[in-house]
């Protein structure tokens, strides 16, 4: 009889189950709105009822599923396998997969959602490498570390806080974690958008203007690289600065770990080569020697490297996918 993966990837926003099986092939996927302020149980009912129907339409039955991973937007202690802090749900102190490993009857396993994507771009990305780095720049940047395919969290699983090392102690740009200097403090989208309406002020005559009118007095940060892309001087000066951190820290995680790629995922990345090649360029300058730089590309699995990792952390729990193979 065939088994079956369950990889479920929780976020503040929406929930993305997958199925898998053993042989790694996607069975089915699906995503739903997570509903923060629903509550775990409510939101725990919800995750069954989607896997349920899901194999439900497959025609396979529960007793099939042999083991089931999530991943969680925030701190999880991996060895005791509970979460210690989940900001935007406020699940703490317990393991929110346990509820759902006792309906299934299967073993479960929970980790930090970047470092579960991480793992996804390694085993399902297109990339083909073990030692790689994957930055996600949304609101604030995660980080999640492969090294030889396997997640490395560190002693505490706290690893890859990529966004909280400091990149310049001696300046006041504050953090949303509320220290300063730090790597997010430049170059997250909350960042971006807050350098460029500070500055938009003093220049009247920037096209960002004219793109916020256009959409409603709405500001997107995809609006920099399309001002850039009209050599408008505004969004050439912000974007510039944000390269010239990014770059910064970037060089740091090639002299710490030495990878063999970086990936860059997020809405920042959707900047495609405007942001990748003067990236690459200045990270060449930068580093201590040609052998220290790794290419820095774009992530290829999108929104759904959480449910791609999470079954993979599954199938490596279970034996049926080697880490490193």
């Amino acid at each position: 009889m065939l088994k079956y993966l369950i990889g479920i990837d929780v976020g503040g926003t929406n929930i993305k189950v997958m199925i898998m099986d053993t042989g790694l092939t996607v069975i089915g996927k699906r995503s739903f709105p997570t509903s923060a302020e629903d509550g775990y149980d409510m939101i725990s009912d919800r995750i069954i009822t989607n896997i349920d129907c899901m194999l439900a339409e497959k025609n396979i039955d529960r007793s099939s599923v042999m083991y089931l991973a999530m991943g969680l937007p925030g701190i999880v202690d991996r060895k005791a396998q509970k979460t210690i802090y989940l900001s935007k749900l406020k699940w703490d102190g317990f393991n929110p997969a346990a509820k759902l490993g006792q309906y299934y009857q299967v073993p479960t396993a929970i980790d930090n959602d970047a470092n579960i994507n991480a793992l996804g771009e390694y085993a399902f990305g297109e990339n083909g490498k073990k030692d790689l780095v994957l930055l996600t720049l949304g609101t604030g940047i995660g980080g999640g570390i492969i090294i030889d395919g396997k997640i490395f969290g560190g002693s505490s699983n706290i690893a890859a806080e990529i966004g909280h090392m400091t990149i310049n102690a001696a300046d006041d740009a504050e953090c949303m974690c509320g220290k300063k200097g730090h790597f997010e403090s430049y170059c997250s989208g909350f960042a971006l958008r807050r350098d460029s309406l500070e500055m938009l002020a003093d220049f009247p005559d920037s096209v960002l203007h004219k793109y916020i009118a256009e959409a409603d007095g709405l500001y997107d940060n995809s609006m920099i690289t399309r001002g850039v892309t009209e050599n408008d001087e505004l969004c050439k000066e912000i974007f510039d600065r944000y390269i010239r951190f990014f770059s910064i820290g970037v060089v740091n995680i090639m002299h710490l770990l030495n990878p063999e790629i970086i990936l860059i995922g997020g809405g920042i990345s959707n900047a495609g080569e405007i942001l990748l090649n003067p990236l690459n360029k200045m990270c060449r300058q930068l580093v201590i020697h040609e052998r220290a730089f790794c290419p820095v590309v774009r992530a290829s699995l999108g929104s759904e490297a959480g449910m791609y990792g999470a079954c993979v952390l599954a199938a490596q729990m279970t034996g049926v996918y080697r880490a490193g193979s």
